[in-house]
């Protein structure tokens, strides 16, 4: 996963580092990837199972995450069924089971349209549906109190020849990332550079930096790669911004520059403290967490008011770039060679987003077409829209879903519109229009998200249209063409969009409530649900799970309660409380994965207990109100 991590990261700079590093891969721990307690039917466990597999990991990494959905249940939950005392704890565990499923077959489903390959996609399409079944039966009614949970967290990682580790099924084991990471399969390998793992002239406070950080270091790398990345901020530390900030030529400068060596700071701390949690070193995440928190004050402090236009490049030449604070002096002495190697703390690490759903670019970057091509990868006109979703996700913003669409709009008329009518036979003209079919799902999927975001009624209402005839097509023209024809999308390296494209769904900036509304997104309490699902995956850290909660609470009280207390009519009021119940269904998802990944009992089970609430107010109240009398953030 680390390659999806920097491969969006790339500036033009030589390597600080001496010695190439080896980046090997980390097969995840099942903690990371257990979907079985996430409620909903099947609808919803499928789309939490594409939270967990996108279409952007590569075969192998979906295949890790496979093997240890496969070793969970055979280990884990048909262990616990066969040990389960009575019918209800037999029920909830199957039900969890029945969900795991969903998500083996779905990593491998995804993996099989990757490499197009027809009877594993045709064999783990027919799985899901019996999956997803089953998952609407059997779950609707299970009492969610009798899930196995720390046990399943120990359902051990799939090591070199694919078997499950060690499950032990004893709870309170919280080093859920223990093991040792000779089961990874396969592997990336790469030199990191500095220009790689850069933050230093993103924009934001303290907490965005730490945010950043974590992108670049999160829990699901290794000792190694983490320590590998930290080795290069430490070197940039001494070599460009130590000499830079005492070669500056005034205060300014001077300013500038020390913005950006805070934030290396924080990036620096973070990877060495996710290191330590790693290896359960408490010494070191005590030491690491004091770090940080001194780290991230001093960027909240020193990059308000600085000159980004005086930021350097790895190379020490001159950049503008979003800038953060300076105070009146350059770093004090204390800072200089403390012992300050850190990384982030504990509660806020787990599950970072190291898997971006859409294209993944850091700020100032642009989206190429080989980043966003889904038109050689295999599956129907159902397999198209998944895909397309994946790339073109509802927590990116409207201008990054723009930003695709039109890079996927320009690639059909200047390469397949262009193929087509250059194709040498009639064989190579039916493969190529099949291309531009799932090409097409993704232009007009991208415009969906965009219009449902910004409420846009009618460009809902064409786009859906264009939708269901682009599948149409695809499942029509796609069956049984000859893929060796495909055109690659490395001709379309050079289509890129016009306006840069942002990173993460939780970002650098500050979180908006624009960015993560569902209050105006049709549906009733379920769909509410599976929005906010969207919002808040399994995928990000407790810390962004958090921040998004936060945010959404901040819009029920400064946002909808005084507008409901303003309303001027009974049918403007029903439609702002209907737009309350969705938020409320955000706010309490939120924090109920973060409950989920903390393996807080009482708070999952009081969440649970809210979204059951939440969910049916939605649907009793949402059914007929006036939309036209929503408000928007």
């Amino acid at each position: 996963m680390f390659s999806k991590v920097v491969a969006f990261y790339i500036l033009a700079s030589a390597a600080v580092s001496a010695v190439p590093v080896q980046l090997s891969r980390r097969a995840p721990s099942f903690a990371e990837i257990d979907i079985s307690r996430l409620g909903g039917d099947g609808t919803q466990a499928e789309a939490n199972a594409a939270e967990v597999c996108p279409s952007t990991l590569s075969p192998a990494e979906l295949d890790d995450i496979r093997q240890v959905a496969e070793a969970a249940e055979k280990n884990v939950f048909n262990t616990a069924l066969k040990a389960a005392s009575d019918t209800d704890a037999k029920a909830a565990i199957q039900c969890q089971k029945d969900r795991n499923k969903v998500l083996k077959n779905h990593c491998q489903l995804v993996k099989a349209q990757i490499q197009n390959d027809a009877a594993q996609i045709a064999e783990n399409t027919k799985q899901l549906n019996k999956n997803r079944g089953d998952v609407t039966t059997r779950c609707a009614n299970v009492d969610a109190s009798l899930f196995i949970g720390d046990g399943a967290a120990n359902g051990g990682n799939a090591g070199n020849n694919g078997n499950a580790g060690n499950n032990n099924g004893n709870a309170g084991n919280n080093n859920d990332n223990a093991g040792n990471n000779n089961g990874n399969t396969g592997g990336n390998t790469g030199a990191v550079t500095f220009a790689d793992i850069d933050i230093s002239r993103k924009g934001g406070d303290g907490a965005a930096a730490s945010n950043n950080a974590k992108a670049v270091c999160p829990s699901t790398l290794s000792p190694d790669q983490l320590e590998a990345i930290r080795g290069v901020a430490e070197d940039a530390e001494s070599a460009i911004f130590n000499a830079a900030i005492a070669a500056a030529a005034n205060k300014a400068a001077k300013d500038a520059i020390q913005c950006q060596k805070d934030r290396n700071k924080v990036l620096k701390n973070t990877c060495q403290l996710v290191k330590a949690q790693l290896q359960n070193d408490q010494a070191q995440i005590d030491e690491n967490t004091k770090q940080i928190a001194k780290n991230t004050a001093d960027v909240t402090s020193r990059c308000a008011k600085a000159d980004t236009s005086l930021f350097i490049l790895p190379d020490g030449a001159a950049a503008g770039g979003d800038g953060g604070a300076a105070d009146s002096g350059a770093d004090n002495g204390a800072d200089a060679g403390g012992s300050d190697d850190g990384a982030d703390d504990g509660a806020d690490d787990e599950g970072d987003d190291d898997q971006d759903d859409g294209a993944n670019n850091n700020a100032g970057g642009a989206v190429t077409f080989a980043d966003i091509d889904i038109s050689r990868k295999a599956g129907d006109g159902t397999a198209a829209s998944i895909n397309a979703k994946a790339v073109c996700p509802s927590s990116l913003s409207p201008n990054q879903l723009e930003a695709i669409r039109r890079v996927a709009e320009d690639a059909e008329s200047e390469i397949f519109n262009a193929a087509i009518a250059t194709a040498a036979d009639k064989t190579a003209k039916a493969a190529i229009q099949c291309q531009k079919d799932r090409n097409k799902v993704l232009k007009n999927t991208c415009q969906l998200v965009k219009a449902q975001l910004e409420n846009d009624q009618a460009q809902i209402d064409e786009n859906t249209k264009q939708i269901a005839k682009n599948t149409a097509d695809v499942t029509k023209r796609c069956t049984n063409v000859d893929t060796s024809k495909f055109v690659s999308s490395t001709g379309a390296a050079n289509l890129v969009s016009s306006k840069a494209v942002t990173a993460k769904a939780v970002s650098a900036k500050a979180i908006s409530f624009a960015s993560i509304d569902i209050s105006r997104r049709a549906g009733n309490g379920a769909q509410a649900e599976a929005n906010a699902a969207q919002i808040c995956p399994a995928s990000l850290s407790a810390g962004q799970l958090e921040a998004i909660r936060n945010v959404a609470e901040a819009a029920e009280k400064d946002h909808f309660n005084p507008a409901i207390a303003a309303a001027s009519d009974k049918a403007t009021k029903a439609a702002i409380q209907c737009q309350k119940d969705r938020n409320k269904v955000l706010k309490n998802h939120c924090q109920l994965v973060k409950a989920q990944k903390q393996k807080d009992q009482a708070q999952i089970a009081e969440n649970t207990k809210q979204l059951t609430k939440n969910r049916n107010d939605v649907t009793s109240r949402c059914g007929n109100v006036n939309t036209a009398r929503f408000i928007a953030p």
